[in-house]
């Protein structure tokens, strides 16, 4: 089995897809294919095993297990994209495992098994610490798989793997994250989408979200990320994410995850032989076939081989129309406008703005975001100041993120709730008047690849606001002028209260 095949399999593989790319390539690369007759064992008890088996192809029988009457549950009988094993140094295996057919096994050795504990679930070997500031705001901790004391845990036993899907996750708001008195919105996306995103084949990307904001989230309080797998295809998977905080859900997502690459480096004959070998159960001669072909003697087993390539290993591309007419705007490039840092700065001192702004500015505690902002028509508005419905600025993560496009696209979902939905509120601020812009559904499409850690320009418009909801629309363009993001959001736009007219301040709901 090659690189590519190997990678497509282990992608498949529930355990494995919290883990970052990288690691899912290393194990690729390590892993030992391992074959198995009918009958024949394939760990026994009391033995000491070789490490991880992942079940590519066949059926295994678990045995000897802590309840030996359960045996027959549909839960000791391993199948495809199941795994077993130990690996952890000298350790028995604690039960015995018999193929129930031809069986072929992919095995990490148990030396490599560390590979199943990466420093963070987007690069293998880069701590946290070392990471941008975004890249570990969107790290997640897998709660199910490790116990209080850190060991790693297991299905059956503390030594046997079985079927085992990581659902549940937890992050947090570090204290360096931008804080706007409540867990920012761009955080609960970026953070649910990582959390679907480790929960499918790292071949599927997300290509639409549609989330909802329901009640404000506590900065300090662990968010838990419950994902439900609501479908997994050959093409596309969709999931739904709730956040929880306190018992109760205050957001949720639904994300939906296209096939963006194939692997295309397994060989036609190898395709055809597993098809006559598992599918008709003939032992294939190429030779053979290839002349059955060209008497025209076969098109119901040419169908048959068509069919396997397409629906059993799916290297059916995808052939569509590609067009473009959203055009990226004339604006200066983003090396000759300044960044926020420097534009605080400048606002500090500028004559042209009042007094008791620039003061205000000055008192008020600054922390930089992660993401690089620089707008593209600086000007001497304040919070006060009308202005057109309108925005655009250039935007990129501070730091050289991990090649994990994956990554990349939580960390753009991120960011586009930095500044977005205030645009709704230009043509309705006054002096004097205080507003308040809240989120309630943020919704993206992903059109085309990206790199978050080099300029992406935002083009926001708000063409409606309407019984104190606004709306936005924003698309989000590549440097060579490519339409490689859709965003709109509805938001809800109210006056401020003053200290007399509000009742309840506690009030945690959004609404």
């Amino acid at each position: 089995m090659d690189i590519d095949s190997a990678m497509e399999f282990l992608g498949g593989v529930p355990l494995l897809q919290r883990l970052p790319s990288s690691s899912l390539k290393k194990i690729a690369e390590l892993a030992i294919v391992k074959h198995y007759e009918e009958g024949q064992y394939v760990i026994r008890q009391g033995e000491v095993g070789e490490g991880i088996y992942f079940i590519w192809k066949g059926e295994a029988q678990v045995c000897g297990t802590v309840n030996e009457e359960e045996d027959g549950r549909p839960e000791f009988q391993l199948q495809q994209y199941d795994y077993f094993g130990d690996g952890l140094p000298a350790s028995a295996q604690q039960a015995d495992v018999i193929a129930l057919s031809k069986l072929i096994c992919l095995v990490l050795p148990r030396d490599h098994c560390t590979l199943l504990r990466p420093k963070s679930i987007w690069n293998a070997d880069k701590a946290l610490d070392s990471c941008p500031l975004v890249e570990s705001i969107l790290h997640l901790e897998s709660i199910e798989v490790y116990n209080a004391e850190g060991e790693f845990l297991c299905f059956l036993t503390k030594v046997l793997l079985c079927v085992f899907k990581v659902n549940i996750f937890q992050g947090i708001t570090l204290p360096d994250a931008p804080r706007f008195g409540k867990v920012f919105g761009g955080q609960f996306v970026g953070q649910a989408l990582a959390a679907a995103s480790k929960t499918v084949d790292c071949l599927k990307l997300v290509h639409s979200l549609h989330a909802y904001f329901l009640l404000i989230g506590d900065l300090d309080m662990p968010i838990i990320y419950n994902v439900q797998r609501i479908r997994d295809g050959k093409s596309f998977a969709t999931r739904k994410v709730d956040a929880i905080q306190k018992g109760n859900i205050v957001f949720t997502l639904m994300a939906s995850f296209q096939v963006c690459k194939r692997g295309t480096s397994r060989n036609l004959f190898d395709g055809v032989t597993m098809y006559f070998e598992d599918a008709i159960g003939l032992v294939f001669d190429p030779n053979v076939f290839l002349y059955t072909i060209i008497l025209g003697t076969s098109r119901n087993l040419f169908d048959g081989v068509t069919m396997y390539f397409e629906d059993a290993i799916g290297l059916k591309e995808e052939h569509g129309y590609v067009h473009q007419l959203a055009q990226m705007p004339a604006v200066p490039e983003p090396e000759l406008l300044l960044s926020m840092e420097e534009l605080r700065e400048k606002r500090l001192t500028d004559p042209l703005l009042p007094r008791s702004y620039r003061n205000k500015v000055a008192a008020k505690e600054f922390i930089p975001w992660p993401m690089e902002i620089r707008f593209c028509e600086p000007n001497t508005n304040t919070n006060q100041t009308k202005s057109p419905p309108s925005l655009k600025y250039w935007f990129r993560a501070k730091g050289k993120l991990s090649d994990d496009q994956a990554l990349h696209r939580c960390v753009v979902a991120y960011a586009s709730d930095l500044i977005f939905l205030q645009v709704s509120v230009n043509p309705h601020r006054a002096r004097g008047l205080k507003m308040s812009a809240v989120s309630l559904d943020h919704t993206m499409w992903f059109h085309r690849p990206l790199r978050a850690d080099e300029w992406l320009l935002f083009a926001i418009v708000s063409p409606a606001a309407y019984n104190a909801r606004g709306f936005v629309v924003g698309e989000i363009f590549n440097r060579k002028g490519e339409h490689v993001v859709s965003v709109t959001q509805e938001g809800l736009l109210r006056t401020f209260a003053t200290t007399k007219q509000a009742r309840n301040p506690t009030t945690t709901s959004k609404l």
